[in-house]
């Protein structure tokens, strides 16, 4: 019979817990293990046993630390779908929609995607224009400034003046050929046209829907806070935003609530939603004071994607393909792929990778998903941008007119210079118009950067002009609203 080998030291410290104390050891949970083998074991092969215990050990808290790390992720997530599960957003009762045709301009920036493209007007039609008083087709005049930009359907002009009216004209004179008068100022609400709606937005917290065949109100909704972008209409659903902080959900016809956003608190005291929200592909992309971009499904309202920017989004937000472009206060002109979705604990994720690197213990991290560029402006933004090819074009408020590379955000031209431009570009066929708020009105080409024509009005442009079957249509701020042949 084999004798159990006898321990070459009877006095053996532990690597593990460095006691040599035999009553010490055995509240040592390896040594425990190997007292029990100590009169047969050499101290090599207690060495070796005291290893493997430590690797077990190891081992053990990877897999427990795996497992709550899953359970941390799929817990909320389970637990999310299941409160999710019977809840139902009600149906739009019709399909009237405020996508622009070739003869249309139903709202800002021209349709839903806020491009300010007119593929096929062109203004002027002739390449070099004087200032000549004959170019002038009609002039409207109202009491009261003319801040936000008009709209077209069906050859009538519908703008909305500081003397608190609704004026609906004749494309042909600029006859006046009916009126709807408000209790409250339309200074910053865009109009917007669907099927025979109008929608206003009132500054006392209202927004109203006018039947334009009937010419008299359809339903007006109260809100917490003041509508300042322009709704856009898709599938017989409205949706606006508001000063109190939501983006809102109507059914178009009968102005039921179908969903609201939520709100993202932030430090800030003011949390408003100014951005004309712009939709696609039953998505909508809008942006915040929150300094959030907020990318939502257009049905039920849910979260799909938040982007925090670090600053406030004012503006219209303009797509293109699978692109979104939007401006911050900051001056950073960004461009998005708003199809992307969160994954879990994102947010989370990028804020303490963030941290890390601004202590120097990790790299700076790439952009968050779906971010495709950004580019530091060349000033204040406070209109909204327009798009063309591959083509996309910011007017600053310091007076330059710039065009960047869709896809790289590369600047390809810049015209300095121009006055204070707080109206939006838009485009008709190859030309950029341009206006300012000392009244000058620029037509560029939109490839080159050239100036083609220019001319001045005796009054400044504050919103943003329109063109429709080449004919422009310029409000201004002493209330008067000009037809260009």
């Amino acid at each position: 019979m084999n004798k159990p080998k006898k321990l070459q030291d009877q006095r053996v410290i532990c690597s593990y817990c460095g006691s040599g104390n035999p009553a010490e050891r055995s509240r040592c949970t390896v040594c425990w293990a190997t007292l029990q083998h100590e009169q047969t074991l050499s101290r090599d092969e207690e060495k070796e046993h005291i290893n493997q215990v430590k690797i077990r050990r190891q081992r053990r808290k990877r897999i427990r630390f795996l497992l709550v790390a899953i359970a941390f992720v799929i817990i909320p997530s389970v637990v999310y779908l299941i409160s999710s599960l019977g809840q139902s957003v009600p149906l739009a009762s019709s399909t009237i929609n405020s996508q622009s045709t070739e003869t249309e301009w139903l709202m800002t920036q021209k349709n839903i995607w806020h491009t300010g493209f007119a593929s096929t007007s062109k203004f002027p039609l002739i390449q070099h224009l004087n200032e000549s008083p004959t170019l002038t087709r009609w002039v409207f005049r109202s009491e009261g400034p003319i801040t936000t930009s008009p709209v077209f359907a069906d050859g009538r002009v519908y703008t909305a003046t500081g003397d608190h009216r609704l004026a609906v004209l004749d494309e042909m004179n600029g006859n006046l050929l009916w009126e709807h008068s408000f209790k409250s100022d339309v200074t910053v609400s865009s109009l917007t046209i669907a099927g025979d709606l109008i929608f206003v937005g009132t500054h006392d917290s209202m927004l109203h829907a006018i039947d334009i065949k009937k010419e008299k109100p359809r339903w007006k909704f109260g809100l917490n806070g003041q509508t300042f972008g322009s709704p856009t209409v898709q599938n017989g659903s409205i949706y606006f935003g508001s000063t109190d902080g939501h983006l809102y959900s109507l059914d178009a016809l009968s102005g039921e609530l179908l969903w609201r956003s939520k709100r993202i608190f932030t430090n800030r005291t003011i949390e408003r939603v100014t951005s004309s929200p712009a939709l696609n592909k039953g998505i909508i992309v809008f942006g915040s004071y929150d300094e959030h971009l907020h990318i939502v499904d257009a049905t039920s309202g849910k979260d799909r994607y938040l982007l925090d920017v670090g600053k406030s989004i004012k503006g219209a937000i303009t797509m293109k393909n699978n692109k979104a472009y939007f401006t911050t206060w900051g001056g950073a002109i960004v461009a998005v792929d708003y199809t992307k979705k969160n994954f879990p604990l994102q947010k989370h994720i990028w804020a303490i990778w963030q941290q890390l690197a601004i202590w120097e213990l990790a790299p700076l991290p790439p952009h968050p998903p779906g971010v495709l560029w950004v580019r530091g402006g060349e000033g204040t933004v406070n209109g909204n941008l327009a798009t063309a090819g591959n083509l996309l074009f910011i007017a600053t408020e310091t007076g330059n007119l710039s065009a960047l590379n869709t896809d790289t955000g590369e600047p390809l031209w810049t015209i300095t210079g121009l006055g204070t431009l707080r109206p939006s570009p838009i485009i008709g066929g190859t030309t950029l118009i341009q206006c300012s708020l000392e009244g000058n009105v620029y037509g560029i080409d939109i490839d080159s950067g050239k100036k083609l024509w220019e001319f001045k009005l005796d009054t400044g442009v504050f919103a943003s002009p329109i063109l429709v079957n080449d004919t422009l249509y310029i409000p201004t701020i002493d209330g008067s609203l000009y037809a260009f042949k």
